[in-house]
């Protein structure tokens, strides 16, 4: 027998595509957000109960007053622990110098007046510097980040409509990016595999050859022994360019947050190293050593 606390819902969450945002976008968002929070919160209020103590214009006034606060909430997060919250998109219009974090959250505003719709929806956009390679296991994890949308209801007409709009609006191909698989466990494996391993012994096997060549006596326990540090310590350079990589081109960005000159310098240095040690091996190949 079915109980007034019975509830049937659905959840949809997923991880927001590797994207680049400007503020006019994240207005834009907000704006086209604000009709499914309104239908939400107009759902929940036709369904109270207009009070015995309570005239009808009150409770009518009441009502408009939810619904005045029901457009979602935009939580803005600094760097150095500013925070600025609205429920209009002015919000954008003074932030601080380094955002951190962007939320949009249908049910906020209601929710300090205990109220909560059933039908809701929160976007967390995580802008925070990429982590340190050093901070995580990239063979185990995809790059932090905690970027995030989740729709939860009881229309699962809504849940569905609006988790597929908020994900459609960054998988549009003026903001959706390409480079989202440098952030993943598959590529960091992949590239370890078949590039920073074989890098670190070749170089420790021409750094072998080049120290036999000034010390012919040098004892093989010792020649081991640095050919094992150059390994380690060519693997850990190597480790500490995939991060720098990743940095120069982060999971999800604000625009102008990374200049150009970042960019380029990290791709420079990326691609000449790959082009030198690659020339080495060529040349050793065709011509010896």
């Amino acid at each position: 027998m079915a109980t007034q606390f019975d509830y049937r819902g659905i959840y949809r969450s997923a991880k927001v595509p590797t994207s680049l945002v400007s503020l006019d976008d994240l207005k834009r968002l907000h704006a086209d957000l604000r009709a499914p929070a309104l239908d939400a919160a107009g759902i929940l209020v036709n369904g109270f109960t207009q009070p015995e103590n309570q005239t009808q214009e009150e409770f009518d006034k009441a009502k408009q007053d939810l619904l005045d606060l029901a457009g979602p909430v935009i939580r803005v997060f600094g760097s150095n622990g500013e925070q600025a919250t609205g429920i209009t998109a002015d919000v954008f219009d003074d932030l601080p110098e380094t955002v951190s974090s962007i939320e949009i959250d249908s049910s906020a505003a209601l929710q300090s007046y205990n109220v909560t719709p059933l039908n809701r929806f929160k976007l967390v956009l995580d802008f925070s510097e990429t982590p340190k390679i050093a901070d995580y296991n990239p063979n185990d994890q995809n790059t932090p980040n905690n970027s995030l949308v989740e729709v939860i209801g009881d229309n699962k007409a809504w849940v569905v409509g609006v988790h597929e709009s908020i994900l459609g609006f960054f998988r549009d191909r003026k903001r959706k990016r390409r480079w989202g698989w440098l952030h993943s466990r598959e590529f960091y494996n992949l590239i370890q595999a078949v590039f920073l391993i074989p890098a670190s012994i070749w170089l420790a096997f021409r750094f072998d050859g080049w120290l036999v060549g000034r010390w012919e006596d040098s004892h093989i326990i010792m020649r081991s022994a640095v050919f094992l540090y150059v390994v380690l310590f060519v693997s850990w350079i190597g480790r500490g360019l995939v991060g720098a990589v990743r940095w120069a081109f982060p999971v999800i960005e604000l625009e102008n947050s990374r200049s150009a000159t970042a960019r380029i310098t990290v791709s420079g240095i990326t691609a000449f190293l790959v082009y030198r040690l690659g020339y080495d091996v060529m040349k050793a190949l065709f011509f010896g050593p």
